[in-house]
């Protein structure tokens, strides 16, 4: 009689227990999500690749890719995500997707590219979740550098007096090393309530501004290629400074 008793007591208490846990799963709520796209534009337009734009030199643009990596995205050192990579060909307009509460991040401050500390990793060992490892990233590492590459701006240009069509050259920039490293600052960041639990906000990458920037305008005829050699170091910097300076809402 008493084993009986006490059995029952047990499962008097078991079923309580577990009348409360559930009672507390159900008043959980899913985590908020923070969203950003991201539109590349060219004068106010949604650049689209392979598509013909003209500089203020008058000279026919198309871009063929268009890439980068940011890293440490934070408002005055609240993390919004660690890394980020962004690839227009592969990823349209979608570049961050992470938990956070939006209305931490009215501003957003990054670097454009990798910080010395850890771009020279070897970016197979790091966790295959991590946009840093080389299956996350492909193409923008280079294995004889050692290190990642920060931005890819790939396209080609009439440089002709007739700018008939004749793309005669190809541009390419593509910039990494330790002292390229850039900051980027987004301020006063607007988001949209898109559902429930998650809220939006839509950046603009304005690319007009990467070869038409006053004193740090690039000529694309003269100044088509960088690989980031001590020779490019001059165009490099501009290339890199005119991108991140792209970046806005």
């Amino acid at each position: 009689m008493k084993y009986l008793l006490a059995l029952t007591l047990i499962s008097l208490i078991l079923f309580s227990c577990k009348d409360k846990n559930d009672g507390e799963s159900e008043v959980l709520s899913p985590e908020k999500q923070v969203h950003i796209d991201l539109q590349p534009q060219y004068n106010g337009e949604n650049l689209e690749l392979n598509q013909t734009y003209t500089t203020n030199q008058g000279f026919s643009v198309q871009f063929t890719k268009l890439a980068f990596i940011a890293t440490n995205i934070n408002n005055d050192g609240t993390e919004l995500i660690a890394s980020a990579v962004y690839n227009y060909e592969e990823d349209g307009t979608k570049w961050i997707q992470t938990e956070g509460d939006y209305a931490a991040f009215s501003k957003l401050q990054m670097f454009v590219g990798v910080p010395s500390t850890i771009n020279h990793q070897d970016p197979s060992a790091v966790p295959n979740t991590d946009p840093l490892n080389i299956l996350n990233v492909g193409a923008m590492h280079w294995g004889w550098n050692p290190g990642y590459i920060f931005i890819q701006v790939e396209g080609k240009a009439d440089t002709t007096s007739s700018q008939l069509g004749v793309f005669d050259h190809t541009f390419v920039y593509h910039v990494g090393k330790d002292l390229n490293l850039r900051s980027a600052v987004v301020e006063n960041i607007n988001f949209e309530n898109i559902n429930e639990n998650t809220y939006k906000a839509f950046f603009r990458l304005k690319m007009e501004e990467f070869f038409d920037n006053g004193a740090n305008s690039i000529d694309v005829r003269t100044e088509n290629s960088s690989h980031s050699l001590d020779s490019q170091a001059q165009l490099s910097s501009k290339a890199i400074s005119n991108f991140a300076n792209a970046i806005v809402q």
